[in-house]
Order: C-alpha cells, then sequence, then structure tokens
C-alpha cells in the first residue's frame, strides 16, 4: 500500500481486537468524512514496522496509537518527530514486534522517515482480548480526532 508522494496521511496502529489497543484506528474511522480529500487515511496498521513503507513518501505523518505513558486512561498525549524517543512511554500496549519509537529510530537510520512525524498517543486502560475500547479511551477518540483535525487545518500545504 502506498500513497502519492508529499500528501499528508494520518495512520492508526493497533489492533482491534485487544480492547484500548484498537483506538488508533477508532480515531482514523471518525476522520473519515472530516479532512481534505487530499489527506491519505489508513485506518489499521498491525505492525509499526509497516509505517517504513507507508509513510516514507508522506510529506507530513500522523500516527494514532494507544500507550501506556503513566497519565489518566483515556489522556491525549501529542509527541513530535524526536520527542518520541524520549516519552515516557512504558511497556508496549500491544503484541507489536516493534515498538513505535522503534520503528521510527529506524526509519530515520534509513532514510525512510516521513520529513514530519506527529504521534498522538490515547493513554491505554484496558489491553485484553475483545473488540470494544475502555470507557475512558471511548471518550479519549472525539478528543483526538478533533486536536487531528486543527492540526491539519494548521499545517501549511507541503508538496513531495
Amino acid at each position: 500500500m502506498s500513497t502519492p508522494a508529499g500528501r499528508p496521511m494520518v495512520l492508526g496502529l493497533g489492533e482491534p481486537a485487544r480492547r484500548d489497543d484498537g483506538c488508533g484506528p477508532r480515531v482514523v474511522r471518525a476522520l473519515r468524512g472530516r479532512l481534505s480529500p487530499s489527506v491519505a487515511l489508513v485506518e489499521r496498521v498491525a505492525e509499526p514496522l509497516q509505517l517504513l513503507e507507508l509513510w516514507s513518501d508522506a510529506a507530513p505523518a500522523i500516527v494514532v496509537d494507544a500507550g501506556r505513558t503513566g497519565a489518566t486512561a483515556g489522556s491525549v498525549l501529542r509527541l513530535e518527530g524526536a520527542a518520541l524517543a524520549r516519552a515516557p512511554i512504558g511497556p508496549s500496549t500491544s503484541s507489536h514486534a516493534l515498538s513505535l519509537p522503534d520503528a521510527y529510530a529506524l526509519a530515520v537510520e534509513l532514510g525512510r522517515a516521513p520529513r514530519r512525524l506527529v504521534v498522538y498517543l490515547i493513554e491505554a486502560g484496558e489491553l485484553g482480548f475483545g473488540p470494544t475500547l475502555s470507557e475512558e479511551v471511548a471518550a479519549g477518540v472525539p478528543r483526538a480526532a478533533e486536536a487531528i483535525v486543527r492540526e491539519l487545518q494548521a499545517w501549511p500545504t507541503e508538496t513531495g
């Protein structure tokens, strides 16, 4: 799966069958119809390693994922670029083979990182098996979606 070069994109990272780990895809789904058609939406990315292929042609990229930082469940945290490596993200929230910060570091080393990366983490609560988000994380989904809409509206048009 690829997108035209220079196109902004929003990617939902996570596994919807792992409760709150599915919040990334839910946020991207909530963005459908709210953004310019020039923004590529990738609703579900199962593994961070897939990001290297998907975002390498993007001008700016936004990734939405569940995280564990010690904040209250449902809190939304925004990170940009290198701040991702310094983020207080705890042990993996899912079964990802590679963490999001590790995938970004690898992408930088390989020259496959987007020109601009913004990550929205929603603090996870429940990570067991099941298709439903916890009440707190479900409440964070529209907050994250609204923040992404505002952010993309403020970005200048970038070309590849």
